[in-house]
C-alpha cells in the first residue's frame, strides 16, 4: 500500500515463486524501496520444516524480485525465514531453532550482504545453549540486533557490540520485542512487563527510560522510529487491542 493524499492505496499485491509456500508473508520488513518478506513452509506429514526469504526492490511504481535466500549450509527441519529484517546493502533471516532431538536444537541467525547486485551469505550466528536464537532481530545502517545484543559491520567483519542484557536460553522466543533506530534500542519484557529504551553513547550503551506495562494487556509489537514510539498491545480475554503512541 502507499498512501495517497488522506487514504492507503493497493501499490500492488505480492505472490511467492512457489506455489506449495502457504506461509509467504510470515515475517516482512520495509525500508525506503526495499522489501523482504519471509516464508516458512511446514510439511506435517513428513516434520519437513524449510523456509526461504524474498528480497523485492521498487523500481518506479513495481516491486521487482531481486533475490531468493535461503543458506549456504542448514538441514531440515527449518524455520528460516521466521523473522526477517533489510537496511541497505544488509538483510538478516533468522531461524529460530525447534528444540532438543528435533535435527535443529538451537537458533542461528543470517546475514546477508548485497555485492555487485547480488544477495550472498556473508555470516552465520548459531547459538550453542539458546533455543530460541533469533527470536528478535533488527538491522539500522551497520548495527544489527540479534535479541539483547548487538552486533557491528566495521567494514570486514561482524563483530559483537555489546550485550545490552543477559538473554535468558529458556526465555520463549516471544519473551521480548525490540525495535532499533539510529542510536536508540527499545526492548519490552514480558517476563518483567517493562518496556526499557537504551541509548548508544560514547561510553556504550546506556539504559535511559524504563517503563512498567501496569495493565492486562499482552504487548505483541513495538517500534521506534526517529522521535516516536508505538506499542501494539492485545487482550487475550477479551480480544481486544490497543495502541499506544509516545513522542519525544
Amino acid at each position: 500500500y502507499q498512501k495517497q493524499g488522506d487514504s492507503w492505496v493497493l501499490q500492488e499485491q505480492l505472490l511467492p515463486t512457489d506455489a506449495q509456500e502457504e506461509n509467504f508473508g510470515s515475517s516482512v520488513d520495509i525500508k525506503d524501496n526495499q522489501l523482504i518478506i519471509g516464508s516458512t513452509i511446514v510439511d506435517f506429514n513428513y516434520y519437513d520444516y524449510v523456509g526461504f526469504a524474498y528480497i523485492y526492490q521498487k523500481l518506479g511504481n513495481v516491486w521487482n524480485l531481486e533475490a531468493k535466500l535461503s543458506p549456504n549450509n542448514f538441514s531440515t527441519p527449518s524455520l528460516f525465514g521466521i523473522n526477517v529484517s533489510i537496511s541497505g546493502e544488509f538483510a538478516i533471516v533468522a531461524d529460530i531453532g525447534l528444540g532438543p532431538g528435533t535435527g535443529n536444537d538451537f537458533g542461528s541467525v543470517y546475514i546477508f550482504r548485497k555485492v555487485n547486485n547480488s544477495w550472498i551469505e556473508q555470516k552465520a550466528i548459531r547459538s550453542t545453549d539458546y533455543r530460541y536464537f533469533g527470536g528478535s532481530i533488527n538491522i539500522y545502517g551497520d548495527y544489527i540486533l540479534i535479541d539483547g545484543y548487538v552486533y557491528y559491520w566495521n567494514g570486514i567483519d561482524l563483530v559483537l557490540d555489546a550485550s545490552i542484557f543477559d538473554t535468558n536460553p529458556n526465555d520463549l522466543f516471544n519473551s521480548y520485542e525490540s525495535s532499533l533506530y539510529g542510536n536508540y534500542a527499545l526492548f519490552y519484557r514480558d517476563d518483567e512487563k517493562t518496556l526499557i529504551l537504551f541509548e548508544r553513547t560514547s561510553n556504550g550503551w546506556k539504559k535511559i527510560k524504563e517503563l512498567k506495562n501496569s495493565s492486562n494487556m499482552a504487548v505483541s509489537n513495538i517500534c521506534i522510529d526517529n522521535d516516536k514510539i508505538i506499542i501494539l498491545a492485545y487482550n487475550g480475554i477479551n480480544a481486544s487491542q490497543e495502541a499506544y503512541f509516545f513522542q519525544k
